[in-house]
């Protein structure tokens, strides 16, 4: 099998190797762009059709787009030492695949899952074996940063713009929903500029990283607006990871001061701007209501409400208010689970959560098969972080980017990997879980 995988290999490559470097470097830009800005389109109210899904036509276009990803990569000779990697998460990843396409053939799961199971299975073990490499991700993530952070200043310019002439439509029960289906879509697709603006911020020129911080608070004011918990659990929580690392870093050299002044500046950038950005179109939209509907808004991220929701009449803690419904519908789902799934209208609400909804689709397999895989990127990440050895770069982002994913999917909806970007920076990063520690390129 790997003398057949390096001959196929070789020959793809032999064929990439020929064009020019900037060449493949367009379109690697090109398909970050596309898989970014697809997930934009999938969150836009109007973008609906009854025989073809959005689902459906992202899986189709980012399972495409990965795949010339894949081959743009393929711009070396490979020997028998590609193969000298991490392999047990993909393995995993591999069963998780494998378990949803079956169960695909025996019941309706929909076309989409069925998709998702063959990238799983076939695609991401190519990934890994293509840009499972220091070079290769320092490169891919350095450009994903950058697109995600531009195609988002467009995302928050037309949410601006839009907004205004339309602003009854556009809060959600008090929570800001932009252009997107509700409160949580928005949120999810602020996260990621988020991310790659600190990341940025800590690896760009000196001239540019108050530009990149300027984003990180855009991102954020859009963020505290829709009012989304499990987006705001992960900033806290990859903010943390990052600046730890960036510490640990330059603890023993010079560097380090300009690393505490990074976080200094983030900080300040975010709190600069997000709250005023947040406070102003609040205002602004109070001004525009009655003053009973102002009363809403005033309570626009959703606290006094989900507070008054939490209690029981006798004064204790309703657990499943709290969690606006979602132990309800885990507690359905666990009980009425097959060992190879339902289908999926037999539930009619999504688990809002990645491993419970692959239980309710997939069975059993698929859900233990993809907790592993959760399981096993949480060991990564605080071996990653805690550890006395230095952390590359690429390795900083892969953790923030898996950290996000994985707080959001115990939370929220974020299944396909081509529906919320939140989990396509996920499948990306994942192939940095692959690197063996003194692995080489040939």
């Amino acid at each position: 099998m790997k003398t057949l995988l390096l001959k196929i290999g070789n020959s793809i490559s032999g064929v990439v190797m020929k064009a020019p470097e900037n060449t493949r470097t367009i379109f690697m830009y090109a398909c970050l762009i596309i898989l970014n800005a697809s997930c934009y389109v999938y969150l836009l109210d109007d973008y609906t059709n009854k025989f073809i899904t959005p689902a459906m036509v992202n899986a189709g276009l980012g399972t495409l787009v990965f795949a010339i990803l894949i081959v743009v990569g393929m711009d070396r000779k490979y020997t028998e030492e590609v193969f000298n990697k991490q392999w047990v998460l993909s393995l995993f990843l591999c069963i998780c695949g494998i378990t949803i396409i079956i169960s695909g053939f025996l019941h309706d799961i929909g076309y989409s899952y069925i998709a998702m199971g063959m990238f799983m299975a076939f695609m991401m073990p190519l990934f890994c074996l293509v840009w499972g490499d220091k070079e290769h991700l320092t490169n891919l993530f350095k450009a994903l940063s950058i697109t995600i952070v531009v195609l988002f200043i467009a995302f928050f310019l037309l949410q601006v713009f839009i907004t205004p002439r339309y602003a009854d439509e556009f809060f959600l029960g008090g929570r800001y929903k932009g252009m997107c289906g509700n409160s949580n879509g928005i949120a999810k697709a602020s996260l990621p500029a988020y991310y790659a603006a600190i990341y940025l911020i800590g690896i760009g020129k000196r001239k540019t990283r108050f530009l990149y911080a300027i984003v990180a608070g855009m991102s954020l004011a859009m963020i505290v607006m829709a009012a989304t918990r499990a987006c705001f659990l992960s900033i806290c929580l990859l903010t943390f990871f990052y600046l730890w690392m960036r510490v640990k870093n330059s603890w023993k050299d010079t560097n380090k001061l300009k690393n505490l002044a990074i976080g200094v500046l983030i900080a300040t950038a975010i709190i600069a701007i997000s709250v005023p950005t947040s406070k102003a179109c609040l205002e602004w939209k109070s001004k525009n209501m009655s003053q009973e509907q102002s009363v809403e808004i005033d309570d626009s991220l959703g606290l006094i409400d989900r507070a008054d929701q939490g209690q029981n009449e006798d004064g204790t803690t309703n657990i499943d208010a709290v969690s606006s419904g979602r132990i309800t519908i885990w507690k359905e789902v666990i009980q009425g689970a097959k060992f190879m799934g339902r289908d999926k209208d037999d539930i009619v609400f999504n688990a809002h959560n990645a491993i419970i909804e692959y239980l309710k689709r997939s069975g059993w397999i698929a859900a233990i098969a993809f907790f592993l895989v959760e399981l096993g990127s949480a060991v990564w990440i605080l071996v990653t972080v805690f550890s006395k050895k230095k952390v590359d770069d690429y390795q900083m982002f892969a953790v923030i980017g898996i950290t996000a994913y994985g707080i959001v999917s115990l939370l929220d909806i974020v299944d396909l990997p081509f529906a919320k970007f939140i989990t396509t920076v996920f499948y990306l990063c994942f192939a940095a879980m692959c690197v063996k520690r003194n692995s080489t390129i040939s």
